[in-house]
């Protein structure tokens, strides 16, 4: 048996390199045979016509199951990948440096029957993944990324069986966390997935976001703790809820769209959405927030400015802060809002009571108190003069 590893890592390196059409290596094989384990040490996939590597793994270690027999399929008791590295590319065209790769993959013939097979005790440790995105000029990096999962299996299996995967990364310098609990076997589908995100970074991000041209993000991360939820009963449609609190901080942006003269710009922003309940279908209907709380912070500005509008001041609220609970998205139950903010300096404005309506202007509705103190109106007419049929304030 002692020639046994070399010939696997030649025949193996062999195949891979030509259905991917790239240069696979791997720098040792050892099996033993005793304990059906096999062991690739230094695996490699390299990138066409670079010294680069598109893939490249430390150790691939599969232990084999003497259940493959019983089963008359191959069963690896554990599957463990350490140190996986990824490089990925995206042109300034589009075109991802592994869609050669890809379109093989969806050529290839499918087979009548599919290989059947079982993994349990898959784990993937320390993996590291590089994205350079050549359309939006941006670099996106994975750290320490982890994932567990406690089985994959493509044979019948018993309706009990749940699985539990787990994700956690450093996406972009942030922390993620996914974990959840899928009933996948039988008629009835259920899963369940608690998703953690700490700080992450938005800045630059909005050029992913075609719907708003003109905004420029600055500054700002969101940080969330959500649950979801899905269930498919048999013959019945999907239904999923989310659930959990949202929080955008520190969040500094421009908005100067092309087809517009109106400019505005956030120099600081803090927005959490507690007891944020979305549910599909009828998201209209069934969703809703039970506290939303939105605040410029200690020193920030909310500027909005029309230059075509000569010798008129800006129109700038700071220290800002407004509170709706609860909101709900169909609008049918009044949400209480508390607004206040002081205006170009001098100004001040609250406003306090409630609203209902949200889902049609036309059905908006509501009782409001209102307290304005030195408002400048003038600052403020490029954006009231659509409700009041263009009219000017001059004085």
């Amino acid at each position: 048996t002692l020639w046994l590893p070399g010939y696997i890592k030649t025949q193996t390196e062999q195949a891979l390199s030509h259905t991917l059409g790239r240069t696979v290596t791997i720098g040792k094989i050892e099996i033993s045979p005793y304990i059906l384990q096999l062991k690739l040490h230094d695996f490699q996939v390299a990138q066409p016509a670079t010294s680069d590597h598109l893939l490249k793994i430390k150790t691939i270690t599969a232990n084999l199951s003497s259940l493959s027999i019983i089963h008359r399929a191959p069963v690896l008791q554990e599957l463990t990948i350490d140190g996986p590295d990824i490089k990925l590319t995206r042109d300034a065209k589009g075109r991802l440096s592994v869609a050669d790769i890809l379109e093989t993959i969806a050529k290839a013939p499918k087979s009548e029957k599919p290989l059947r097979f079982a993994v349990h005790n898959i784990q993937l440790t320390q993996g590291s993944i590089d994205f350079q995105d050549g359309v939006k000029q941006k670099t996106h990096t994975v750290r320490d990324l982890a994932i567990g999962v406690p089985v994959v299996i493509n044979f019948p299996a018993k309706e009990e069986i749940w699985i539990e995967p787990s994700i956690s990364a450093k996406v972009n310098g942030a922390g993620f966390d996914l974990k959840g609990k899928t009933h996948v076997f039988g008629e009835r589908k259920e899963a369940v997935l608690d998703l953690n995100i700490q700080d992450f970074p938005l800045a630059g991000l909005e050029t992913y976001a075609d719907m708003l041209p003109g905004l420029k993000i600055t500054n700002g991360s969101v940080s969330t703790k959500l649950a979801l939820s899905f269930v498919q009963e048999p013959n019945k449609a999907a239904t999923a809820e989310l659930k959990g609190d949202v929080r955008f901080a520190n969040l500094s942006a421009t908005h100067k769209p092309t087809d517009s003269q109106l400019h505005s710009t956030v120099e600081e922003l803090n927005l959490n959405l507690q007891g944020l309940h979305i549910a599909l279908p009828g998201v209209m209907a069934k969703s809703r927030v039970e506290v939303v709380e939105l605040s410029s912070g200690a020193n920030g500005r909310i500027v909005l400015a029309d230059p075509t509008l000569k010798g008129v001041n800006p129109f700038i609220a700071s220290k800002l802060s407004v509170k709706l609970n609860p909101l709900e998205l169909s609008g049918a139950t009044p949400a209480a809002i508390d607004l206040a903010a002081q205006i170009n300096q001098r100004g001040k404005v609250a406003v306090k009571g409630n609203v209902s309506g949200w889902s049609d202007l036309n059905t908006l509705a509501g009782s409001l108190d209102v307290l304005a103190n030195q408002v400048d109106v003038i600052a403020f007419q490029r954006f009231v003069a659509g409700f009041l049929h263009n009219a000017l304030f001059i004085s």
